[in-house]
Order: structure tokens, then sequence, then C-alpha cells
């Protein structure tokens, strides 16, 4: 049922960004945030989706890692339990900082646990010119679309840390929740 539950938030949302464009449309009203320029694959997926915080959005199905860099967010403890393959860890806020001032060379797909927490440092990155998107819904929704998800050995997990319990109804039914609380 929780699972259920998250599924009718995000097509609430959803359905929320589309009444934002005009019908028939995927494309934003002229008032709508302005993105940069976005290098592909992401440049149709950018300019069609933008979470509730003002940032582009991407969802788990639409990421193809080898074209993109995929960032976790989270805290060391719920990457100790599972990741993205291939995800690069930004655990520490000076780890984040240092980022902020490279020159990635593939457009950039940021994660943590449900999209809250990675929507944050999206808007840091695209706040200084950095390509890069919010993945909807996070770690959870990577899961529930049947990405891949590896411990921290890089073994195939059915595990997922929820943050706190306030997330435990975020991991698909199919997973087991992993809270510090």
């Amino acid at each position: 049922m929780a699972w259920a539950r998250f599924r009718s938030l995000v097509a609430a949302s959803l359905a929320l960004l589309g009444s934002q464009c005009a019908p028939g449309s995927s494309v934003p009203p002229e008032d709508a945030p302005v993105l940069p320029e976005w290098p592909d694959p992401l440049q149709k997926i950018a300019a069609k989706a933008f979470s509730r915080f003002g940032v582009p959005t991407v969802l788990p199905a639409e990421v193809v890692p080898d074209q993109v860099l995929l960032i976790d967010v989270r805290t060391p403890e719920e990457v100790a339990v599972s990741r993205i393959p291939e995800a690069r860890l930004l655990v520490s806020q000076d780890q984040r900082d240092e980022f902020l001032h490279s020159n990635p060379s593939q457009p950039v797909v940021v994660y943590c646990t449900a999209g809250w927490r990675s929507a944050e440092f999206t808007e840091e990155l695209v706040d200084v010119g950095i390509p890069a998107v919010n993945l909807s819904g996070g770690i959870c929704a990577w899961a529930a679309a049947e990405r891949p998800v590896v411990d921290a050995d890089g073994n195939p997990t059915r595990r997922i840390h929820s943050f706190n319990e306030d997330f435990a109804d975020c991991v698909p039914e199919n997973f087991q929740a992993v809270s510090d609380d």
C-alpha cells in the first residue's frame, strides 16, 4: 500500500507539471524558468520536466548511465547499504564544493533517496552553469523502475537505506528498507 501511495504522489506531481504546459504540449509556458542549453541526451528531458524545486528533472527510465555522470549525494551510511552502479559519491560538503568548481565532461544526474537533497545540489550546479538534472524519486524510483542497485561491494542488492523512517514508504515493496532510526 505504501508504494501505491508514493506512485499516486508522483502521478499528481506530474499532472501538476503538465498543467503548466499548453494543452497537448510538454513545453512549459514562456514565464517558466529558463534552462541553459543542455547537451544531448538531456536536452529534451530537461526542457519538459521540472521538480517542485524548479530544477530540471529526469525519470529513471530516461537515464543512459554511460552518457551521463551519476552523482550520489547521500550519507556514507546510506551508500554503505546500496547505490546506483557507476555513480560518483559526493558524501561530504567539501566534495560537493570541489565538484561545483569542476568542469564535468558529461551532463550530470544527481540523486539521493527520494529526490529532495539531490534537487538542492542540482540547483547549485545549475546556478554555476553545470548541466545537471535531478533524478526524480531518487534511488527509490530507480529501484522501482527495475534499474540496477548494488551494495558497497558492487553486488546486486534488494536493500535501500530510507534516510529516515519518514522516507521508508518510498522504498519499493520488493526492496527492504534499512534505516538508522
